[in-house]
């Protein structure tokens, strides 16, 4: 089974454990069944896509590596944005240079075999790692360290080990332990004082089930040091990341079905991102980008890279070979979404209108339509952008898989809304799920 089967059907964890991987890669520790692609080389570079971001940040690392110059890096990110791949993903770069013995030729080497193209400098000497993580006690060198509760303490831990990396993966949950704040930031001090000494501390911005309302104090007290904020560019790459869970290539999309049926300007977006977003519709792909979208993460199931790669893994196994993925098919949208808050009564109301209306017409490009309406509806309601809902052209656009959806299909299907006693409204040029609640609804939102 491919990667991304294993995915879509929960046999592999959406989510890295950077300690499992430490433990593996440095401590020879079994990882658990779920983690296992991520502890084995093999398995983890293959799924890897190096984004620039990832390049651009490994690289400062290891130029630092190489001149024995410390640095602290800051990764403050939502859940899901990628930190704990790029943690893990510095840990088999350092793993990798002690199997090269430090040749930065070999590391390069070994890296391209998977695709991954980075700047290596040859080192001196193989840093030493330690790992923190809230819900495991520490071990080796990270033990030394966390006894050490003076600064001269710490000092001499960190340049008895030094070259010495040093990682704290979702360092919130570390706030409320006695005396760690403190302690972390004389950690800091030292490091930026410690030739060969590296700190990496993660932050989730989504500790709960909400966003935090003040800053973690112990991010707080590490921003005050020099450090590097590492970007994280992700989300952005998508399309990218899972091409690689997937293996593979962009193919070509034939659009001449679309030529003179939509708007040029619209037409000319839609081609040029058909290689970039392969082997997704790109409108398709926007509109879950949206649902992903920081705004929205607390209340959907769609969450940045993490739910988002396991809802594109099982949108992509329900499409035929070569076919454009499209909203077609996606999971039902019940499944797809969990709404709690103001806006569960709202999404339980759009729901059933879809539900509804998926009873009365079928086939992809009716499918399409009505989701591609339901969820663009949801999202303005979030994000109230009136330009949100979608034309005609932008279904059309939608529902495209390059195989047996014609533009004919989805005007069809438009022509037949108003016939068939469908819930989608056309309010100008755009089309939209109309909502019209109760008494109760109607007072309350007065």
């Amino acid at each position: 089974m491919s990667f991304v089967g294993l995915l879509a059907e929960g046999r592999v964890s959406p989510a890295v454990d950077v300690y499992e991987v430490y433990r593996a890669l440095f401590l020879n520790g079994k990882p658990a069944p779920q983690h296992e692609l991520y502890c084995r080389p093999e398995s983890f570079l293959r799924v890897t896509y190096a984004t620039p971001g990832f390049r651009q940040y490994a690289e400062d690392f290891l130029r630092r590596l190489a001149s024995g110059e410390p640095q602290i890096y800051l990764l403050p990110a939502l859940f899901g944005a990628g930190k704990s791949h790029f943690l893990a993903f510095i840990l088999h770069i350092v793993a990798l240079y002690r199997t090269c013995k430090g040749s930065g030729e070999c590391v390069k080497r070994h890296l391209a075999e998977f695709g991954i193209e980075l700047e290596a400098p040859t080192i001196e000497r193989v840093p030493s790692v330690a790992v923190f993580r809230h819900d495991r006690e520490p071990e080796a060198v990270a033990a030394q360290l966390w006894g050490s509760r003076t600064k001269d303490g710490l000092r001499d831990a960190v340049r008895r080990n030094a070259p010495l990396v040093i990682i704290f993966d979702e360092a919130q949950y570390f706030d409320e332990r006695p005396g760690f704040v403190p302690w972390l930031q004389t950690l800091a001090e030292v490091v930026s004082e410690s030739r060969g000494a590296y700190l990496f501390v993660s932050y989730a911005l989504f500790p709960e089930s909400r966003p935090a309302t003040e800053m973690s104090p112990s991010l707080s007290v590490v921003q005050r040091m020099n450090h590097v904020k590492v970007a994280l560019d992700t989300v952005r790459n998508i399309a990218l990341v899972f091409r690689r869970w997937a293996g593979v290539q962009p193919a070509r999309i034939d659009p001449a079905p679309l030529r003179q049926v939509v708007r040029d300007e619209e037409l000319a977006e839609f081609e040029k991102r058909l290689q970039e977003a392969y082997p997704f519709n790109p409108v398709f792909l926007d509109v879950l980008l949206r649902l992903a979208d920081e705004s929205v993460a607390e209340r959907t199931k769609v969450q940045l890279t993490r739910e988002l790669l396991r809802t594109l893994s099982r949108t992509y196994l329900n499409a035929a070979s070569g076919e454009l993925v499209t909203f077609a098919h996606l999971p039902e949208p019940r499944e797809l979404l969990i709404i709690g808050g103001p806006y569960a009564e709202y999404w339980s109301r759009l729901l059933s209108l879809y539900e509804e209306d998926a009873k009365k017409v079928g086939g992809k490009a009716a499918v399409s339509v009505l989701r591609q309406v339901l969820l663009v509806t949801f999202l303005a309601r979030l994000l109230p952008v009136a330009v949100l809902y979608p034309t005609e052209d932008d279904l059309v656009l939608g529902a495209y898989n390059g195989r047996d959806v014609r533009p004919v299909d989805v005007r069809d299907v438009l022509a037949r809304v108003a016939d068939v006693g469908l819930h989608v409204a056309r309010l100008g040029d755009r089309y939209v799920y109309w909502f019209v609640g109760d008494e109760a609804y109607a007072i309350r939102e007065a």
